[in-house]
């Protein structure tokens, strides 16, 4: 570790570049002039010296008597024109000589060049040198972090302990970060925890990473379930394209209870949901999509009970808007009350669709459904959308579609879209279309397979 002084100074000076007035000067400022001082010809008593003094009880300089005086106003430091009990200006005499000049270390404020003084360490803490606590000394107005202390977490990204090393990065690190399954970090339920895995090792590969990609460094994390129904889990990164699984032990042969990695490149969310019993322990893993995919992240973890109304879609339930009525799409018993007639996968089966809404579902895997929409005016505009039945399942990933509009002969694509629509939710617009029939065609998209929607349809001329 370098010597503390060369760090603090080195730290120092870019603070004081950063914020020269907040974080480096205490308090000592020339004072503006004015009149009205203590015996002088006018402002404040000051502690140190000034650059034009009047005179004091013992030399007198041109203005007022004081002990020693100036003539501007006084400070807890002095300024141009202070009167000062230690130093004098041009006009007075004091016991210092820094004549104001200069800071003054041991007077309680730090000054411009100074660290610290006394316990004035302005914005310099324990936290800010990288430690988890402790308390800052001031040595000759130099900071002496010895009474800090710390451990490296080795999973939050931040140098804990004052080395300037972080996570697997410090030597204090290697052997939690050469096995994924050692020293465990227990992740809140519900609760959110912030985590880094660049450096840790790459045992642990989800199934569910594309085209048999080889998976990158993976941070664990223990859960236990707070009740018997589901744990959700949320997983958002800025920095890296990242995965999410959950495991019954932290063994590359247990068997996966989920995964998910539907979000391509980073700042991508992904969510997993699985269920759990009350008081069950499970392992989350956080895994680099690629060998060479590793940053920081957020994790979320919550757990539920199970119930028709409470607006999540389960999967014992059809459907769940968060209401108990019937005859909205979505029945009191979280069963799917569906417009489309099947099958419907070809424009010769297709179901008729006019203007408004209605409710189908892609199920099962690999179900299309097609509609057809009836223009009567030339040069008409076709705007279709797709929205979840109040579920949230378009931004939570488990409602992703595609939509396509197609032309009078059911083969010519005249708009597609896969997620310009509310969150994953699909929304395509055709335009100058002549009067006809057309057709509308909605499939899945991504990892979200078997999902309810509501279809919007609107003609404008």
């Amino acid at each position: 570790m370098p010597a503390r002084g060369v760090i603090v100074r080195e730290l120092f000076r870019l603070v004081c570049v950063a914020a020269p007035l907040v974080a480096c000067g205490g308090g000592d400022r020339l004072p503006p002039a004015g009149s009205g001082g203590n015996d002088g010809t006018g402002g404040r008593s000051d502690l140190d010296s000034s650059l034009g003094g009047s005179s004091g009880s013992d030399d007198s300089g041109p203005g007022g008597s004081a002990s020693g005086g100036g003539q501007g106003g006084a400070a807890p430091d002095a300024g141009v024109g202070d009167n000062d009990v230690d130093a004098a200006g041009s006009g007075g005499s004091a016991t210092e000589t820094d004549g104001g000049r200069g800071p003054v270390c041991g007077n309680g404020f730090r000054d411009a060049l100074e660290e610290c003084d006394g316990s004035d360490f302005g914005l310099l803490s324990c936290e800010f040198f990288g430690f988890d606590r402790g308390t800052l000394q001031c040595n000759d107005c130099i900071v002496d972090n010895s009474g800090c202390i710390g451990a490296e977490s080795c999973f939050d990204g931040s140098d804990n302990d004052g080395d300037r090393q972080a996570d697997c990065a410090d030597t204090d690190c290697d052997a939690t970060c050469s096995d994924s399954c050692a020293n465990i970090q227990v992740a809140p339920v519900p609760g959110t925890i912030s985590g880094s895995t660049p450096g840790h090792a790459a045992m642990l590969r989800p199934t569910c990473l594309r085209n048999e990609t080889s998976s990158g460094a993976e941070v664990v994390y223990e859960v236990t379930a707070a009740m018997t129904g589901v744990l959700e889990l949320d997983l958002v990164s800025a920095t890296a394209n990242l995965s999410l699984s959950v495991r019954s032990l932290c063994s590359e042969a247990a068997g996966e209870l989920g995964c998910a990695d539907r979000s391509a490149g980073r700042g991508g969310h992904e969510r997993l949901v699985v269920p759990v019993v009350a008081g069950e322990v499970l392992f989350v893993v956080v895994d680099g999509s690629g060998a060479l995919e590793a940053g920081s992240f957020s994790l979320s973890a919550a757990s539920r009970a199970i119930e028709c109304g409470d607006g999540f879609r389960d999967e014992t339930e059809q459907c769940d808007d968060g209401r108990n009525d019937d005859g909205d799409g979505c029945s009191a018993a979280c069963v799917l009350e569906a417009d489309e007639t099947e099958p419907n996968d070809e424009v010769t089966l297709a179901n008729e669709l006019s203007a408004g809404s209605l409710v189908a579902s892609v199920a099962p895997v690999g179900d299309v459904d097609v509609f057809s929409v009836q223009v009567a005016d030339p040069l008409s505009t076709l705007s279709v959308a797709t929205t979840d039945l109040g579920d949230s399942a378009c931004a939570n990933l488990t409602l992703d579609n595609f939509i396509e509009i197609l032309d009078s002969n059911g083969t010519t694509v005249l708009a597609l879209d896969d997620d310009a629509g509310t969150g994953f939710c699909a929304r395509a617009v055709a335009t100058r279309l002549g009067a006809g029939t057309y057709f509308v065609r909605v499939t899945a998209s991504g990892s979200a397979t078997t999902f309810p929607y509501r279809l919007h349809v609107a003609v404008t001329p």
